[in-house]
């Protein structure tokens, strides 16, 4: 939460950076945002979900375990990356309103991805 809180104070003094191409890379941007989330979700269904209700059977499964762990980490670096988009989308150029839901979804993320035991 922290580095978020420090993308957004960062984001609002530097402004925006005038170079030739931040169109094309806000864009691209936009389109890399959203393919990474589709792909944390399809993860998130079929690798976290399976571990979690195979934990609950069985906790000291080493393969779960391992699935439960790796899922978790997907999803803190997904938030993280979203926060990073969000903070390069405002150094693009995009105004602070169109940002602010960004870095919501991804202290979102990391309230949902943060690592709970499964009972």
């Amino acid at each position: 939460m922290i580095t978020l809180v420090l993308y957004v104070s960062v984001g609002q003094r530097v402004g925006v950076l005038n170079w030739e191409y931040a169109a094309v890379v806000r864009t691209v941007l936009w389109y890399s945002l959203c393919v990474d989330l589709f792909w944390t979700a399809v993860a998130y269904r079929a690798r976290y979900i399976p571990a979690v209700d195979k934990l609950r059977l069985q906790t000291e499964d080493p393969a779960a375990l391992r699935d439960w762990y790796s899922s978790n980490l997907r999803g803190l670096l997904t938030s993280d990356f979203v926060g990073v988009h969000a903070f390069f989308l405002r150094l693009m150029g995009a105004p602070l309103a169109q940002v602010l839901p960004i870095y919501l979804v991804a202290s979102l993320l990391l309230l949902l991805f943060f690592p709970r035991r499964p009972s």
